[in-house]
Order: structure tokens, then sequence, then C-alpha cells
């Protein structure tokens, strides 16, 4: 090893370790700004959850055009420890432009294009362990989360819309956090859901590592065939998230399909601004938002022959 390797593996792991300082000074800082801030009744936190790959990104992406609301930027997530005050120097809300509804894998490109912001949430949950099945609004984590979550709406001023696929694992979590928060679950054809999900890992250059949400169970079904795991894992997802919901009170939810969503998205931010207006916490809309009449309704993608045949035999048996 040459005395320069020697001396830049040290220096990498020194500001590995003040990068981390940084951040844990700022989550700090966040949740103290937070712990002792109230629930609006003019504002709320809306989570959207659906399995991967179900149109959750689209109708993240709606929802933050058509109405005037917070939401993680790409801006937060390249600083989620410390995301209220990127939204008080920077004002994604106001900064950004109209939508151009592209993603890639939940991805947009934009800074001020809405973000899952996955290590926002990692902030508050565990890496490995996604499902979340239990939880007490005193626990440490959640009055952490609670703090959070309400000083980022602090810093936006308004209501905010999330959207993360793993926190349709969560909703317990969320739901003992934030007693002020709404849900809104997204369906997707399971058979489209399923092949959008096998074309995603083909793109990603592997057939058979998982992608996404690992609901509990998943180390019985990772070593099936690939068409198997995805069909397992849209619906285990959904259905998670589903029975969850169904433990809260039936106003705090919104279930919505993928079809609904491409063929009217405007009759949909209607339902969504009735429901919400229904449950005391109406929503503004955006001036100048652009919601088109329509989205081309996919069907997930193309597969050969063989690999949708058996994504055919995987969803047959997985309804018996």
């Amino acid at each position: 090893m040459t005395a320069r390797r020697r001396l830049t593996r040290p220096l990498r792991v020194v500001r590995a370790r003040a990068k981390w300082l940084r951040g844990l000074a700022h989550h700090r800082r966040e949740v103290g700004a937070g712990r002792e801030l109230p629930a609006h009744a003019d504002r709320t936190p809306v989570f959207i959850l659906g399995s991967p790959r179900s149109g959750t990104t689209l109708l993240y992406q709606l929802l933050v055009e058509a109405f005037d609301v917070g939401y993680l930027a790409n801006v937060h997530a390249a600083q989620p420890t410390d995301v209220a005050r990127v939204e008080r120097e920077q004002r994604p809300r106001t900064a950004r432009s109209g939508s151009d509804f592209e993603s890639t894998h939940g991805a947009t490109k934009q800074p001020w294009g809405p973000s899952e912001a996955g290590e926002f949430w990692y902030r508050f949950f565990d890496r490995d362990r996604h499902q979340v099945d239990h939880a007490a609004p005193e626990d440490r984590t959640i009055v952490q989360l609670r703090a959070a979550v309400r000083a980022f709406m602090d810093a936006c001023g308004a209501s905010v819309v999330f959207k993360n696929t793993i926190n349709s694992l969560r909703v317990p979590a969320l739901a003992a956090a934030l007693p002020e928060a709404r849900f809104v679950l997204i369906e997707r054809d399971l058979t489209d859901n399923a092949r959008s999900l096998l074309v995603g890992r083909g793109k990603r250059g592997d057939l058979c590592t998982w992608w996404g949400a690992r609901p509990t169970g998943v180390e019985q079904v990772e070593h099936r065939a690939p068409a198997e795991q995805v069909v397992w894992q849209a619906r285990e997802v959904h259905d998670v998230a589903r029975r969850a919901l169904g433990e809260l009170p039936p106003e705090r939810t919104l279930h919505v399909t993928y079809d609904e969503l491409c063929a009217a998205p405007r009759d949909l931010v209607d339902r969504v601004a009735t429901w919400l207006a229904a449950t005391g916490t109406p929503i503004e809309r955006r001036p100048g938002a652009q919601v088109p009449e329509e989205f081309a309704r996919r069907g997930g993608g193309e597969l050969d022959a063989e690999l949708e045949a058996a994504l055919d035999r995987a969803v047959s048996e997985d309804a018996r």
C-alpha cells in the first residue's frame, strides 16, 4: 500500500464521521424545533401508499401539481436531516415550475421534483426491517417522527404530501405519530403491477434481485422464480397497507385505482379535495396548475414470451 493510500483511507473515515455528526446535529435541531408544535386544524400530512410500480409516483406528481402543498423534493432529499431548514431557505413549494409527469423507477429529475426521500424516513425506521406492525404514540422514534414532520409542515406553512412505497408497510407507526394524518391507497391491476416490477428489475440488470418494499415473510419468497416474487410483493404490500388502514377511522383513508388516475385525473383531484374538505382539512388548489385530461394507461411494459407465460401462471396460482 502506498503512503498516499494509507493517508487517504483515514481521511475518508474522518470525513464520513464529520458528515454523520453534522447530520445528527441537524436531526436533533429539527426534532427539537418540532417537538412542541401542535397539530393544526387546517394542515394535514397526506401519505400516498401502494405497491411499488402501482402508480404512486404519478399520483404524487398529480397532487403536488394540483394543490398548494408542501412535499419532499429532490433538494430536500439531498439534505435529509435538515428538510425544514431547506424548505425555509429555498422554498421549493413556491419556486417549482409545472410537473412534466415523468419519472424513472420513482425518481424525478428536476431539483423541485417530488422525491421518495428514503434517507429522511430512515432517520426513524429500520433499513432492513421494512414492516412495522405495532407502534405507540409515546415511543421514542414515534415522538421524533411526529416532531420532524410537524417541523417540516410548519416550514411549508401548508399541508404536505408524502410518498414512499415502503411507508405502505409502516401505517401503524405513521398513524400513531400523526393522528391528523390522512392516507390515500392506490391499487393497480395485479398482472400489470407485477409485469411492471419485472420490467423494472430487467432494466436494473437482474431479474432475481429483490427491489423495493420488503413485507414480513419475504425470506420465504426470495428463493422463488422472479415472476412469483413480484406477484407476491405487489399483492402483499397492498394487502398489508389495506389491513392497517382498516384499523383506522374510515374518514382518514381514501382508496383509488390506477385506472381512474389515468382515465380522469381532474376528477380524481376533485375527489381528493372533496374528501379532505369533508374531514375538516380543506386544501387549496395551486394557481396555474396544469392537470392533464388523461394519462396514457400503461400495461407495465413488455416481457419476452417465456417470462410473460411465467407471470400468467404466477398470477393464476396467487388467485387460488
